[in-house]
């Protein structure tokens, strides 16, 4: 979540167009799931299970500091998604449905892509690619 924070805030914090600039963020999160495949798939889907399966309570506080970390990442990508409704380039949905859902999109990834050995990184740029102009799409007011 630090690395995901890290690369993504920057690009939440620019002034400028909220479609282009939740384009870029989409697109770099769905980069790094890529080029972390094995650490992002367990990120993704073993905090689900870790969450669920924890009745005994013994990580009680590492899994909140995760899931405060997830909420600090998912906030950034919720301000630009407001950003976008208010400009009207986003269909006016609640802003933390709208982000799940973009989160749905692109982090599913990590139950259907298998990285290939030698896989051209022109063509992991395309798989990324058009998985956040998907995401983008899904939102777009138009």
């Amino acid at each position: 979540m630090k690395t995901l924070i890290g690369e993504i805030a920057p690009i939440a914090e620019e002034k400028g167009d909220p479609k282009q600039k939740l384009s870029r963020m989409v697109l770099k999160h769905a980069q790094m799931l890529i080029a972390d495949y094995a650490i992002q798939k367990v990120a993704v889907q073993g905090l689900e299970r870790r969450l669920l399966g924890d009745a005994a309570g013994k990580h009680v506080k590492t899994l909140r500091s995760i899931v405060l970390k997830r909420k600090q990442y998912e906030k950034l990508f919720a301000e630009v998604i407001s950003d976008g409704i208010k400009a009207g380039q986003f269909a006016d949905i609640p802003v933390g449905l709208a982000a799940k859902a973009l989160f749905g999109t692109i982090n599913w990834i990590t139950i259907w892509y298998s990285p290939r050995k030698g896989q051209p990184q022109k063509e992991l740029d395309g798989i990324a690619q058009t998985l956040a102009d998907v995401a983008i799409r899904g939102l777009s007011s138009k």
